[in-house]
């Protein structure tokens, strides 16, 4: 046989075993964790980013826990700091990062009153939700934690405006009579609750992953009702309570 023939049947052989050989070393797009693969590529790709969003949440969750007043009921800011430590942990979980819920990183603001605090929070929240809220990014499987932690964020900052807005009232409000008082604490108790069992159904929901059998669309079903009923709950506690 030719030399000249030899050699290129031989290279050509050579370069079809090298490319079924990288062929088979990447994953493939229909390959059933493709996504989680680029999810994981992404978050690492966004991770500074993602790392100061992590900061600033901290911040604000160290303002909110020193936010409270003795003897004080204060569901909007409970609220706001649990909706703020699901937040950290759909953040640590992304970019794989360690560390408790009772790691504090206390904020460099000079804030001594309460008002101060929820302020200088609210300012760390929006400056979270701006360093996750990325752009362009396209939707999938692999960017659903971030979506959560938009959400969650976002809902912290509308509570910790809530409860502003309530401190604003509280020296023009009309004292309420003993009744309305013993009312106001059973709906607070209420609405305690209802928010606790939203967010175990919440956890109930992630714990199905990728089942969404029957069992999940019920379990969503009772989500859905459960938050209506501490969204009416928080109405009322705000109407007849002042909060």
């Amino acid at each position: 046989m030719n030399r000249r023939l030899f050699g290129a049947i031989t290279g050509a052989v050579m370069l079809t075993t090298a490319s079924l050989a990288l062929s088979a070393a990447a994953p493939s797009m229909t390959h059933p964790n493709y996504a989680f693969m680029t999810g994981q590529a992404q978050a690492a790709g966004m991770e500074p980013r993602f790392r100061r969003a992590l900061t600033n949440l901290r911040y604000a969750r160290w303002l909110l826990r020193n936010s409270h007043e003795e003897g004080r009921v204060d569901t909007n800011v409970d609220r706001a700091l649990a909706e703020t430590n699901q937040a950290i942990g759909e953040v640590r979980v992304a970019i794989a990062v360690r560390g408790g819920e009772s790691d504090d990183l206390p904020a460099p603001d000079v804030v001594r009153t309460r008002g101060d605090r929820l302020n200088a929070a609210t300012r760390y929240l929006n400056a979270a939700y701006t360093y996750l809220n990325v752009v362009g990014e396209p939707e999938g499987p692999a960017n659903a934690w971030r979506r959560r932690a938009l959400a969650e964020v976002r809902e912290a900052t509308n509570l910790a405006n809530a409860a502003m807005r309530v401190d604003n009232r509280v020296d023009n409000r009309v004292p309420l009579p003993i009744r309305t008082k013993n009312q106001c604490v059973w709906l607070d108790r209420a609405a305690r609750t209802l928010h606790g069992s939203s967010q175990n159904l919440s956890e109930a929901l992630r714990a199905f992953e990728n089942d969404r059998g029957p069992a999940y669309y019920d379990t969503l079903n009772i989500l859905t009702r459960t938050n209506q009923a501490a969204r009416d709950t928080d109405v009322q506690l705000e109407r007849r309570c002042n909060r």
